[in-house]
This record gives C-alpha cells, sequence and structure tokens, in this order.
C-alpha cells in the first residue's frame, strides 16, 4: 500500500528556505570571486608599474653610465667639431632643425643637461603639442655608442664620433665611404647618442595618462620622439657635484638640483665636475583602483609631492609606486692640458 503522506512533494515553505539558502550560498561565492579579483587586478597593477619602472631606470642606467665617454678616448676637449670646440680638420656640424638649441646635439660639453621643474626646450624640441608636464625635470644625456663601425658600414645622416686614444672627430655618415675621415688614422667610428627625456600629460593624445618620453638623435640626423613608459607623473633630477679644490677627485661630494647656483651651465669646469645624478620617477595605474589609498606626499628631489586625489569613492583612487635609484658617472669627462 502507498503511504501517501510521504509521496508527496515539498511544500512552497520548504522550497522557499532551500531557496534562500541556495542564494545566500551563491552571494558568498560571487563575494569571494569580486574579492579574489579585484586583489588581482591590485596585484596585476602592481607588477605592471614595477615592470615599467625598472625598464624606464634601467634605460637611465644604460644612458648615464655611458655618459662622457667618446669611444676609446676620454677627453671630451679633445673631440674636434664639438659645439664649444674646434672645428680643426671639418667645419662644425650642420645645424639640425628642430634641434633643442642651436647646435645642442653636438655639445659633448654637456655631458649631461637638466633642468629643474620647467620645459627649456618649450619653443624647440619640445613644444606645445609634445604636452611637456609642469613641474617635472627634463634629463639630457650625451655620449658615443660603445660599439665601433666599420668604415664600408657608415650609414648616411648618421652622426659618428670617430675616435682614438686622446683625439676624436665628429662626421655624418653619407653615401660614399670615402668620406669617412682618414684622421684620428687608426680611429674607429662609434654612432653619437643623444637623449631627452621628459615627461608629458598624455600617453596618446586626449587620454590624460601621463608618460615618460625620450627624444633620440637618429639618421638624418633628425631627433625623433618616443613615448617609453606610460602611466609617469612626475620625474625629478639631482646631480652629483664635485665641490673637491682646486682639482677635482672624480667623486659627488653634494647632489642639488639642476638650478642650483653650484653649477654654471655655461662653464666647461664646471661641467666637467658633474659626477653623477639621482632621479626619482612617480608611477601611478592607468585606472582608478577601489583598494587603493587616498594620495599620500612624497619626497622627490628635495621637495614633496603630493598628487591630486580622484574623491570619488566609487572609483578609488590611483594606484601609485615611487622609484628612485642613484647613479655614477663611470667615464668622467677629462679635460687633456691645453
Amino acid at each position: 500500500m502507498i503511504d501517501r503522506k510521504r509521496s508527496l512533494g515539498y511544500s512552497v515553505v520548504e522550497l522557499l528556505v532551500a531557496m534562500v539558502i541556495g542564494l545566500v550560498l551563491l552571494l558568498g561565492v560571487m563575494a569571494v570571486f569580486v574579492t579574489s579579483r579585484t586583489s588581482f587586478d591590485a596585484s596585476e597593477t602592481q607588477a605592471h608599474m614595477s615592470d615599467d619602472g625598472r625598464f624606464a631606470m634601467t634605460l637611465f642606467g644604460e644612458d648615464l653610465r655611458m655618459a662622457g665617454t667618446w669611444g676609446p678616448n676620454s677627453f671630451t676637449n679633445m673631440v674636434d667639431n664639438r659645439t664649444r670646440g674646434p672645428g680643426q680638420r671639418l667645419p662644425l656640424l650642420a645645424a639640425l632643425a628642430g634641434d633643442c638649441a642651436p647646435l645642442g646635439y653636438t655639445d659633448l660639453d654637456q655631458v649631461l643637461f637638466a633642468s629643474n621643474n620647467m620645459n627649456p626646450f618649450n619653443a624647440t624640441c619640445i613644444p606645445a603639442a609634445a604636452g611637456y608636464l609642469a613641474g617635472t625635470d627634463v634629463l639630457v644625456v650625451r655620449y658615443a655608442d660603445p660599439n665601433p663601425v666599420a668604415d664600408n658600414l657608415v650609414a648616411p645622416g648618421v652622426v659618428y664620433v670617430r675616435s682614438e686614444t686622446g683625439n676624436s672627430i665628429l662626421f655624418v655618415g653619407t653615401n660614399d665611404p670615402n668620406d669617412v675621415p682618414t684622421i684620428p688614422p687608426n680611429g674607429t667610428n662609434h654612432v653619437l647618442r643623444v637623449h631627452v627625456y621628459y615627461v608629458s600629460s598624455f600617453t596618446e593624445a586626449g587620454d590624460n595618462i601621463p608618460s615618460l618620453h625620450r627624444i633620440s638623435l637618429e639618421a638624418g640626423p633628425v631627433l625623433v620622439d618616443e613615448m617609453i613608459v606610460s602611466g609617469v607623473e612626475n620625474f625629478q633630477v639631482q646631480l652629483g657635484f664635485d665641490t673637491q679644490q682646486p682639482e677635482p677627485d672624480g667623486e659627488a661630494n653634494t647632489y642639488v638640483n639642476p638650478d642650483s647656483t653650484v653649477i654654471n651651465w655655461a662653464d666647461t669646469v664646471d661641467l666637467a665636475r658633474i659626477r653623477g645624478a639621482r632621479l626619482w620617477m612617480m608611477l601611478r595605474s592607468e585606472r582608478p583602483q577601489k583598494t587603493a589609498p587616498a594620495p599620500s606626499t612624497y619626497s622627490m628631489g628635495g621637495a614633496d609631492f603630493t598628487p591630486s586625489a580622484i574623491g570619488d569613492s566609487t572609483l578609488g583612487e590611483f594606484k601609485r609606486l615611487l622609484i628612485s635609484g642613484v647613479y655614477d658617472l663611470r667615464n668622467f669627462p677629462l679635460q687633456a692640458p691645453n
């Protein structure tokens, strides 16, 4: 005989209770998923900024460690055809259209140049269209690439330093390898590297994502602007200066801002006393993060920097990462006796 009480299904109350329990469990799973996803996004953003920061600092390090070397020659004042030197064997190189300053690309006496919280090239190589971000520094580095280029491989429009110990000359390659200078006779050809670093207010026009840019001397010769790292909202530089008197000892005794009266940018003797650089770079996430705290105040280049807050609890704040580094100039820009 069939027990009719046992054959009945679940009551409405039992179904409602089961549905509520299932909904609670589902909401719990969703909450865990959202929390995990938020944590993953925050970790991924942090890793991305760290990778970008390391990449930028590696570029800075490579440039600064090479700054002031002209192939086998270590004497800046023995490089003919530079801006502040004589054109003893060839006339000075032609002015470059769009150069940062008249014959700025061959101003080798300025192994390093920097500006403090201003754009010194707003009418030249960093115009208004470049979107220079006010309150950030500009850094210029010059050196000769260490890899020699054979005479028959010299490329047209490329600026080279032909160099041997204690003797060098600047020239521009042509389509004819016979145009390569024959003096110094045992010299090797090295591509001249000029890099100008600055911060732009955008990565792509109109996106309002600040970025680190680098202007490089390329074949033409011409200066080419490229975006290096997105999300850089501040860049600060201090220069290590050798105050030892009467002769420098090759060590940075003090670090000063580029606009310090300690450095006379027009004096080649002072320029040879610049022995290193300290760099600070502030990176931020491309999008706000709900887990990011309100902006803090950071010490950069001897001054405090407080990023602007979004102030929207639904969006969160930008996640930020401050990276810094200290670099010595390995190639002291020596001045040979006259």
